[in-house]
């Protein structure tokens, strides 16, 4: 009985390799890789199923990998849009500290102020 097999692509050259699912040797693996010659020259022993699950495997891949490529293309145009709305630019970061220093020293005064009225109001 023979076992089932599939193939796959390998780096950016036409080759096929037949993975035995059973077998765990790589170095046997290694023995069972086909160029496209020598797929063409088999051609008629290979099963249309291992043809039709090499093909989609190869089509997910290829989706897989465009995909990954679209979000990579536009990733920098999106890291800086969200970096850009994330914080304000740096003058009007300026500002708003400069800002909340004076309200803060404006708070500190009134609250002191608060405090002083609150001492002279328990003594009258």
């Amino acid at each position: 009985m023979m076992s089932e097999r599939y193939f796959t692509r390998e780096s950016e050259h036409t080759i096929v390799l037949f993975v035995d699912s059973n077998d765990k040797n790589e170095e046997s693996r290694s023995n069972k890789t086909l160029s496209e010659d020598g797929v063409v020259k088999n051609a008629n022993t290979i099963q249309t199923s291992l043809i039709r699950k090499y093909l989609e495997n190869l089509y997910t891949n290829v989706n897989k990998e465009l995909h990954v490529q679209l979000i990579l293309k536009d990733y920098d145009k999106r890291h800086n849009l969200v970096k850009g709305a994330a914080l304000p630019d740096q003058k009007s970061i300026d500002l708003i500290q400069r800002y909340r220093t004076s309200n803060e020293r404006q708070f500190s005064k009134s609250l002191g102020e608060l405090f002083e009225l609150q001492k002279r109001r328990k003594t009258v």
